[in-house]
């Protein structure tokens, strides 16, 4: 993921109040690692491809690497047509 996306979420996180340590160790250090797809599936033991999903950004603590993630819509930051953030 390149460093501009990852500042955009960073920034957007902290724009809405995500400051609170990791719920693991307590530690005060993120990093935005990437960013994914969650499908949406009715049954959870079929796999669909290509059908609903949320774009989340993929969060991890720099200490213990508890991941986190974060749907990109609440931040603005949902991709345009198959485009990235």
């Amino acid at each position: 993921m390149e460093q501009e996306k990852k500042e955009k979420i960073a920034v957007a996180l902290r724009d809405k109040g995500v400051k609170l340590p990791c719920p693991r160790c307590a530690s005060a250090n993120f990093e935005v690692v990437g960013q994914t797809l969650l499908p949406l599936n009715e049954n959870p033991n079929v796999v669909n491809l290509g059908g609903p999903a949320i774009p989340a950004a993929i969060v991890a603590c720099s200490n213990c690497g508890f991941i986190t993630l974060h749907a990109l819509g609440p931040l603005k930051l949902m991709p345009k047509n198959n485009e990235g953030i």
